[in-house]
C-alpha cells in the first residue's frame, strides 16, 4: 500500500559548501580610473583599482537564477528548534523562532514557509498532546532581518503566503477560537475571520478565499475577501472545482455541451469545450503556468487540452511508437499529465519497460524524455522552471500498481529507486540514487528557476545539491526537507 503524501516541514541542518573562482571586476569608470585597460587584471591583489566591496561567490549552483546577489538567503532549514536561513553564498544565518524558550519538559515544533520575499518561522510548544499551550509566528526578510512577529495561546499555523506578503495563518485550540483564520496584511494589519475553511492559496492582490460546506461535508459556496478592503464577492459551483493562481475552475454540463467555468474576484469567464460529444462526466486533472488545462473523462479518452486564452479545446492524440503501448496501471488508469510549460507528458510500456514522452498538444509530436525505467511498479514525476524529475518505485507503494511485466530489462534500463533530473532547456539527464522516490517532489525540491535540486538520498536525510546545467555536486547533510525561498 503507497505511503500516504505529505509535506515535511522540518528542514536541513547545515550546509557544505566548494569553493569557487574568485569574482573578477571589470573597472566601469576608464576616464578616472589610473588602471583604465577594460581587461580584468589576472592577479586581483596588485590591482591599483580593487572593488571596494566586492560580492560573494555562490556555493552552490552558480549557474542558477536563485537571488540578485550571492549574499541573499535562497532556502530554508531546521536544526532542532532552531531555525535556519541559508544563503547563497553559502552561509548560515539563525532565525530565532521563539519569543519566550519552551519549557524543558514540553515536546516543540518549529515550521518554516516562505513567499512574497518573507521567510515565516512558525514555533510552538505543548507538555501534552496538542493543541499548543504557546506558539510564536516571526517574519523575517531573506537577508535573515525580523520584520514582524505574534504570540498566541492557540496553535498558530502559517497556511499560506501571498506574492504581495499576504499571510493567512489558521489559529486553533481544545476550546473554540472566535477567529480560526487570522491574515496577516503587508503592512502588519491583522484582520480575523470566523471562517473556518480556507480554499486554495494567496491570489493575486491579497484576495483570499473561503469554503463554505453544508452539514455533510458538500461544498455549498465559495466567497473571494479582499481583507485590506473588505470587497467579497459569492459563488457557488455547481461541481467541485480546482484552485488555481487566479480563482478557481469548475466544470459545468450544459444542454449537449460541456463548459469549464474560471472564477476569479472580478467574475466568471466561461469556454466552451468542443469536440467532446457524447463523453461521461468530465473531470480536470491538470494546469499548466501558461493558461491551459487538461481535462479528462472517465471512460478512458487520453483527454483534452483546454486554452483559456484562445478559448479553444483540442483533443490529445497519442500515437505510440512501434512496439510499444499506453501504459495503464492495475486500475486501468493512463498517466497523461500537464507541465507547467504546457506539453503533455504521456507514458509508453513494453514488456520490460516505461518511457516517458512530451506530446505537443499542438503538432501531435512526441518525443522521448529521460531514459527508460525498468519494470516500476509505480511512477514518480515532478515539475518546475524546465526541469523534471522522473522515478520509478515499487508496486507496494500504490493502491494500483503496474503489472504485466515479463522478461529482463535491458542493462541500459534505469532501476527503480533512482531519481532522473532532466533539463528541458539543455537535454541533460543527471541520476541521483535516494530512498525517497516515494515521496516526489518534496523529497527533491526543485528550485523556482530550474536550475537547482536539492535531492534527499536517504531516509537518514543526507542530501545532494545538484546544479542542473553543469552537473556539479555538493554535499549538505540535513535532518529534514530542503526547501528553496
Amino acid at each position: 500500500m503507497r505511503r500516504p503524501d505529505f509535506l515535511v516541514l522540518l528542514f536541513a541542518t547545515s550546509f557544505l559548501t566548494t569553493a569557487c573562482d574568485p569574482v573578477v571586476v571589470i573597472d566601469s569608470d576608464p576616464e578616472t580610473d589610473p588602471d583604465p585597460d577594460p581587461t580584468p587584471d589576472p592577479d586581483p591583489d596588485p590591482d591599483p583599482d580593487p572593488d571596494p566591496n566586492p560580492q560573494p561567490n555562490a556555493a552552490f549552483c552558480a549557474n542558477a537564477e536563485l537571488a540578485s546577489d550571492a549574499s541573499t538567503g535562497v532556502a530554508a532549514t531546521i536544526d532542532g528548534a532552531q531555525a535556519n536561513l541559508v544563503r547563497w553564498d553559502g552561509s548560515v544565518v539563525q532565525l530565532n523562532p521563539w519569543t519566550e524558550p519552551p519549557p524543558a519538559d514540553a515536546y516543540s515544533v518549529v515550521n518554516v514557509a516562505s513567499g512574497g520575499g518573507l521567510v515565516t518561522t512558525s514555533a510552538s510548544w505543548s507538555r501534552f498532546d496538542p493543541p499548543a499551550e504557546r506558539s510564536f509566528v516571526k517574519w523575517f526578510d531573506r537577508n535573515g532581518n525580523l520584520v514582524d512577529e505574534w504570540s498566541s495561546d492557540t496553535t498558530l499555523s502559517v497556511q499560506s503566503i501571498g506574492t504581495d506578503g499576504t499571510t493567512v495563518l489558521y489559529s486553533w485550540s481544545s476550546t473554540a477560537v472566535p477567529e480560526p483564520i487570522v491574515i496577516r496584511l503587508p503592512d502588519g494589519t491583522r484582520v480575523g475571520y470566523a471562517e473556518t475553511q480556507l480554499f486554495g492559496g494567496v491570489l493575486a492582490d491579497g484576495w483570499v478565499m473561503f469554503q463554505r460546506s453544508g452539514p455533510k461535508g458538500n461544498l455549498e459556496g465559495i466567497r473571494f475577501e479582499q481583507p485590506s478592503t473588505g470587497a467579497s464577492r459569492e459563488t457557488v459551483p455547481s461541481t467541485y472545482p480546482i484552485p488555481t493562481k487566479r480563482g478557481f475552475l469548475y466544470i459545468e454540463r450544459g444542454e449537449g455541451s460541456f463548459w469549464l467555468v474560471e472564477e476569479t474576484p472580478e467574475g466568471p469567464t466561461v469556454t466552451v469545450l468542443t469536440g467532446i460529444g457524447e463523453a461521461e462526466d468530465l473531470y480536470i486533472q491538470g494546469q499548466s503556468d501558461v493558461r491551459t488545462v487538461l481535462v479528462r473523462s472517465y471512460n478512458g479518452e487520453p483527454g483534452w487540452i483546454v486554452d483559456l486564452e484562445r478559448g479553444e479545446t483540442r483533443a490529445i492524440e497519442v500515437t505510440s511508437p512501434a512496439g510499444m503501448q499506453p501504459l495503464q496501471d492495475s486500475c486501468e488508469l493512463e498517466m497523461p499529465g500537464l507541465l507547467p510549460n504546457g506539453d503533455v507528458l504521456v507514458t509508453m510500456r513494453d514488456d520490460t519497460t516505461a518511457q516517458h514522452f512530451l506530446l505537443d498538444p499542438v503538432s501531435g509530436a512526441m518525443t522521448s524524455v529521460g531514459h527508460a525505467i525498468a519494470s516500476p511498479g509505480w511512477l514518480g514525476r515532478s515539475s518546475r522552471g524546465g526541469t523534471l524529475l522522473l522515478a520509478g518505485g515499487n508496486g507496494f507503494d500504490t493502491f494500483c500498481p503496474i503489472q504485466g511485466w515479463s522478461g529482463q530489462p535491458p542493462s541500459s534500463a534505469v532501476p527503480i529507486g533512482v531519481v532522473q533530473v532532466v533539463s528541458e532547456q539543455t537535454d541533460t539527464i543527471h541520476e541521483l540514487a535516494t530512498g525517497d522516490v516515494w515521496s516526489l517532489p518534496w523529497s527533491h525540491p526543485i528550485s523556482p528557476d530550474g536550475g537547482c535540486v536539492a535531492g534527499r538520498e536517504n531516509e537518514e536525510g543526507t542530501y545532494t545539491i545538484l546544479d542542473v546545467r553543469t552537473g556539479e555536486r555538493v554535499a549538505a547533510p540535513a535532518a529534514g526537507a530542503w526547501q528553496w525561498l
